[in-house]
């Protein structure tokens, strides 16, 4: 028995792992919101498999989200010493020294120490990465700083290429 494949037919590919984007912070806290809000826009734009969440709490039940995935997402406020409305694209586990800490920071245990726990616990994929804005504002009540009002889109941009980076890897 030969089986004959026509050579030019395409067969739709699913992606191979599911993933998680995990938008920190408080919406209503000025420029801690924009995780959240990254998160909304990139929601209906996700690889299949793929889910966005807003996340406001403890970041040591982070761990308990990302349980499971095949790659992971996170959008937080970050404060660096940049310029206010920096896009960063990091890899948590390079720990660049410009890299000084997420805004959530003050939630608990900090994002880059709740990733290494998860590290060590194998409770995280293989893939993680951070898009974080640079903060100038976390008061309650304060609007967003147009700066970083206006970089959620590049933001968003690229938690898609990660996300869809990921999901085909």
């Amino acid at each position: 028995m030969y089986l004959v494949r026509e050579p030019h037919a395409e067969s739709p590919r699913a992606p191979r792992s599911r993933g998680l984007v995990v938008g920190l912070g408080h919406e209503g806290h000025a420029d801690d919101g924009a995780g959240p809000v990254v998160a909304r826009l990139v929601a209906s734009r996700l690889p299949e498999g793929w889910t966005a969440i807003e996340h406001r709490g403890d970041l040591s039940k982070l761990l308990d989200l990302c349980t499971g995935m095949g790659g992971v997402v996170i959008v937080d406020a970050v404060v660096t010493g940049a310029p206010v409305g920096t896009v960063h694209h990091l890899c948590p586990d390079e720990r660049p020294e410009r890299y000084i800490a997420t805004v959530g920071a003050t939630r608990g245990i900090g994002l880059l120490e709740a990733i290494a726990i998860g590290r060590v616990l194998g409770r995280l994929p293989d893939r993680v990465t951070l898009v974080g804005l640079e903060a100038r504002l976390t008061a309650l009540g304060a609007p967003m700083s147009l700066e970083v009002q206006a970089n959620l889109p590049m933001a968003a941009a690229l938690v898609l290429e990660d996300a869809r980076h990921a999901a085909w890897s």
